[in-house]
């Protein structure tokens, strides 16, 4: 690839950096979720960006477009037992919300 930089697009106007992990595996830093006063951006609505990649610097786009959703965490309330033999086999209830994502 040269002196070239390989760099992930995100809807095709913020640039980051990106890490080739393998021959097959590419990781982008995703933009930030806070705006420039500190407020998240995240709304009930999902936050995406289309995810391109370049091998250029930029001069040329590699494949379609991929989809990267944001996703809130799922909030957990209450897991039981909370504690097992280390042989494993416990069934464990998780109680909380936000796992449909």
């Amino acid at each position: 690839m040269g002196r070239d930089q390989v760099m992930c697009i995100f809807n095709k106007t913020i640039y980051s950096n990106a890490t080739i992990m393998d021959s097959e595996t590419i990781k982008c830093d995703s933009p930030s979720l806070y705006n420039a006063q500190g407020y998240s951006k995240m709304t009930d609505q999902m936050l995406w960006y289309d995810v391109e990649i370049t091998v250029d610097g930029g001069r040329e786009k590699a494949g379609p477009a991929q989809r990267f959703n944001y996703y809130r965490d799922p909030k957990i309330h209450d897991i039981s037992p909370n504690s097992g033999p280390l042989s494993g086999g416990t069934k464990v209830k998780v109680t909380g919300y936000g796992y449909n994502q």
